[in-house]
């Protein structure tokens, strides 16, 4: 179950580029809860795919992308132009999107209005200085958009559900951890990363495997199941008699398992 905050605050004045405003009305509100069972988990609901884009999209490309991680992309958000564009569903830490603001105030570019109003938002949830070396420390924050249709309602819910688990709780993150260094061997690791890869993500941030593994291994169903695309991305082996999709669906059996083993199953809420 999700509370919806009772905190308000006021928006800074917003910067503008020289790109054509897309959103016509960027003053529709932000729905802002946190989760019932997580505290720390601040969930935001925006008016429409438009604008979750707008106000997302850049910061994804500057976390998960695979050629531009580290950088600040132009603010050209069009459906398409990365893979971030395409996203139902954000996750990001505090600290993530202040990293992300520091770094376009160091580039060529600005924060668009609805990324300002994304950095209001979230400083004014957080109550604590926005310059603290430790911002947000131990906070999730997940984004989705009103108009999805059920079933993309369902599977982002439930996916980004387990990534702000993952940036709450230390002790599920540390046994993902644990999972993925000791767990599994190089091979299964390496099929891991080739299947984000195939979706459009960073496969050499190790921590973006780790968290992406909790996601896709606890929610996921039907990619696990039909994994022969893996094929047209290079990656052909197959290993103890398993191909690409028994291998997938192997590594989710004990993965539960093993978080299961660790007593931690009951942060998992869904």
């Amino acid at each position: 179950a999700a509370k919806k905050t009772k905190k308000k605050w006021n928006a800074k004045p917003a910067r503008t580029s020289d790109a054509k405003p897309e959103i016509e009305s960027p003053s529709l509100p932000i729905d802002v809860f946190r989760w019932e069972e997580h505290e720390s988990v601040i969930f935001l609901v925006f008016p429409n795919r438009i604008v979750l884009r707008h106000a997302l999209a850049r910061l994804s490309v500057f976390l998960e992308d695979p050629k531009h991680a580290g950088e600040v992309v132009e603010p050209n958000m069009r459906p398409g132009k990365y893979a971030a564009t395409n996203y139902t569903g954000h996750n990001f830490r505090p600290s993530d999107l202040k990293q992300f603001v520091d770094a376009v105030s160091r580039s060529e570019w600005s924060l668009e209005p609805e990324e300002e109003r994304l950095r209001d938002t979230i400083a004014g949830e957080l109550e604590e200085d926005w310059e603290s070396e430790d911002l947000g420390k131990g906070v999730g924050c997940i984004a989705t958009s009103r108009g999805l249709s059920g079933s993309e309602v369902s599977g982002t819910l439930k996916h980004e559900a387990m990534h702000g688990l993952f940036y709450a709780h230390e002790s599920l993150r540390e046994a993902s951890w644990s999972f993925w260094s000791k767990a599994l061997n190089r091979e299964q690791r390496t099929l891991w990363q080739v299947f984000l890869a195939s979706f459009g993500y960073n496969y050499d941030n190790e921590e973006l495997c780790v968290n992406e593994m909790l996601a896709y291994l606890y929610t996921e169903e039907q990619l696990l199941r039909n994994a022969s695309y893996l094929k047209d991305a290079g990656f052909v082996g197959v290993e103890n008699g398993m191909n690409h999709s028994q291998q997938l669906q192997h590594m989710k059996k004990i993965f539960i398992d093993f978080i299961d083993a660790a007593n931690l199953s009951h942060l998992i809420t869904l």
